[in-house]
């Protein structure tokens, strides 16, 4: 089973991204979406990686670096 499928990593990843309070705590609105933004490019690169995902981003004709913000 590949690991993206185990254990609530995308639980985890949705946490990070959403409410993790230890880091954004503190941020201004701007660093936080500039956070937010940093953390959502890492989770689509990291689903590219997933088979399922990578087809579905080449059906739709998307790559992960074409996601900004």
């Amino acid at each position: 089973m590949h690991k993206a499928f185990s254990g609530g990593f995308l639980a985890r990843a949705a946490y990070r991204y959403l409410v993790d309070p230890s880091r954004q705590r503190h941020y201004s609105s701007q660093r936080l979406q500039r956070y937010q933004d940093a953390v959502l490019r890492k989770a689509v690169k990291k689903a590219y990686t997933v088979p399922l995902y990578h087809a579905k981003f080449k059906t739709a004709h998307i790559h992960p670096s074409d996601i900004h913000n």
